[in-house]
């Protein structure tokens, strides 16, 4: 009789230990069938899961979750140079906008052995449509694109000195021109920029404060490249 009780109870312990196995897999087992995979992928998904799964009636709720969308700024239009003269490969190229004359020069191959390197500022700012001429050694004409040296002193006299590009040259070297001052100096270069090169000396006359008077006194400085 004492085998029996004692055998009943080892039978009523076993059975007791599998019900609560099997409750604890069953439990887990259904936990990890109802967990939602977006959750294991990542925030972003969690997020975009959050907003699934709100009803349509909470529509502020589901604004009020951050944006999957990424807002992207479209990139700028590349600019097109034309690199002439004293480079390996001359050409017109496509840089970035905001690229400086280094990167039109580097595309075209780098200074050919005529190139006179010195006669570069290749810091100076490109902008679409510019042709970027390098001059050869010896060349005394820069053609349009790059600035002339050395430039004109307001002392000198005509023919004493290399012309100055008003194609190329900066607002600090147009500065130096007989009655041409900086505010002057920056108008013709920002009007070269915004209405394209000036195909002769007389279209200076289109930047304001440029008088017939004053046009003939810096005329003999200047050239205008092909």
């Amino acid at each position: 009789m004492r085998d029996r009780w004692k055998s009943f109870l080892f039978f009523s312990a076993a059975v007791v230990c599998l019900f609560f196995a099997w409750l604890l897999v069953s439990r887990f087992s259904g936990r990890w069938e109802r967990s939602d995979p977006s959750v294991l992928a990542g925030p972003a998904l969690s997020l975009k899961a959050q907003k699934e799964e709100l009803p349509r009636e909470n529509e502020g709720e589901r604004e009020s979750l951050p944006s999957l969308e990424r807002s992207e700024t479209p990139a700028p239009e590349p600019w097109v140079v034309y690199v002439t003269g004293g480079v390996r490969n001359p050409g017109v190229y496509r840089v970035d906008a905001g690229s400086r004359v280094y990167v039109a020069v580097e595309m075209a191959g780098g200074f050919s052995p005529e190139g006179d390197a010195e006669a570069v500022n290749l810091a100076e700012n490109l902008f679409d449509g510019r042709h970027v001429h390098v001059p050869r050694k010896g060349e005394r004409t820069p053609a349009a694109g790059l600035p002339a040296k050395p430039s004109p002193r307001p002392d000198a006299s005509p023919g004493s000195q290399t012309l100055l590009d008003v194609n190329g040259a900066t607002a600090s070297q147009l500065a130096t021109l007989p009655g041409i001052g900086p505010k002057l100096s920056e108008a013709i270069v920002a009007d070269r920029e915004s209405k394209g090169f000036f195909r002769s000396v007389d279209d200076l006359t289109r930047v304001r404060g440029i008088g017939s008077a004053k046009l003939e006194a810096i005329r003999p400085f200047l050239t205008v490249g092909p």
